[in-house]
């Protein structure tokens, strides 16, 4: 018996439909992922209503494939490419009209090399059908790790990807969690694959029965407990050779004219309102830093310790920086 979709389901559907065949009409190879290739293996058909549409491409094609769906009506909300002032792992497109964002994806944020891990995401590729047409998605163990590392980067705020891991805690197989778990070792995974896990004392068992041992990053802590904006930045700070801390600060301290005009729009107004936005967001970091060092800080000592689990350290600080607007300043990856 067919299923039956209310309107925002099918035109989620449509959409994800609509993206992967622009790409597929201009020989762009790419995978569908999130969204509803969690249904078929996880949820039940129509079990999950997507608010944007996630493509992943080969690193070498991203280029193209945002020129293909620009050219089907889409526009990049890329202001700057600096680091820092975009999401590293993907590029954004808005439709001009009416429709969901895209995410086309050259990289998935915990697999440690690119182009590898394309290779053999691609080289296992299964298909879902949505509506009439057949789109390429990544295979059961793939899908799992690609959850567990968007869990993990979303952290426990995100309850929709929560709830889909302890779903998949509770009704996967051993041998899905093992061949999953043999996947995230050979893409260099495994350290987020446990900042997921560990979120949930299931989790943890789990993990402890699969052998993954590799803690995860000060990063991947962070962000698995929902932390954003300056206490991520110091942690990746900390976890970055000393050689590039100088670039690191002044990138984070001067972000570009075009990144400060797009957080704060009283920054367009000519260039003094331009140096007062900078004094602002240097005022505002001033003021945020005590929280957040406290933060890491915990961190620190509950790694150390051994006892992250229980520690606060979870609580509290990593607020991220905002415009005297209320509007977050953290549209990239900055402080």
């Amino acid at each position: 018996m067919p299923v039956l979709f209310d309107a925002s389901m099918a035109f989620s559907r449509l959409a994800h439909a609509h993206a992967s065949y622009v790409l597929q009409s201009v020989g762009v190879e790419h995978l569908v992922i999130k969204g509803p290739t969690l249904e078929g293996w996880l949820l039940e058909p129509g079990g999950r209503c997507s608010v944007d549409v996630d493509l992943l491409v080969p690193p070498s094609r991203i280029d193209a494939a945002v020129a293909a769906l620009q050219s089907a009506g889409f526009r990049s909300t890329e202001v700057s490419m600096r680091p820092g002032e975009h999401v590293a792992h993907a590029r954004t497109l808005v439709p001009h009209g009416q429709g969901l964002e895209i995410d086309v994806h050259d990289r998935l944020p915990g697999l440690a090399d690119p182009e590898a891990a394309w290779i053999a995401l691609a080289a296992e590729a299964d298909t879902m059908r949505l509506g009439a047409r057949a789109i390429p998605v990544p295979s059961v163990r793939a899908r799992l790790v690609i959850l567990l590392l968007t869990a993990a980067r979303d952290g426990i705020k995100a309850s929709h990807y929560t709830a889909a891991v302890e779903l998949a805690l509770e009704r996967l197989d051993e041998e899905v969690w093992r061949s999953a778990a043999a996947l995230a070792r050979e893409l260099g995974a495994e350290g987020a694959l446990r900042a997921a896990l560990d979120l949930s004392a299931e989790g943890r068992q789990r993990a402890e029965q699969l052998g993954i041992t590799e803690g995860p990053s000060l990063v991947w802590q962070l962000w698995s407990q929902s932390h954003r904006g300056p206490v991520v930045q110091l942690a990746r700070l900390l976890e970055s050779p000393k050689r590039t801390w100088p670039s690191f600060l002044l990138n984070e301290l001067l972000p570009s004219p075009a990144f400060m005009r797009s957080i704060d729009r009283r920054a367009t107004k000519g260039p003094l309102a331009l140096l007062c936005a900078y004094v602002r967001r240097f005022l505002q970091l001033l003021r945020l830093m005590p929280d957040n060092l406290r933060t890491l800080r915990a961190l620190l000592r509950a790694r150390r310790k051994g006892t992250l689990s229980a520690s606060p350290w979870v609580q509290g600080a990593g607020r991220r920086v905002k415009s005297m607007k209320g509007q977050s300043t953290n549209s990239g990856d900055h402080l």
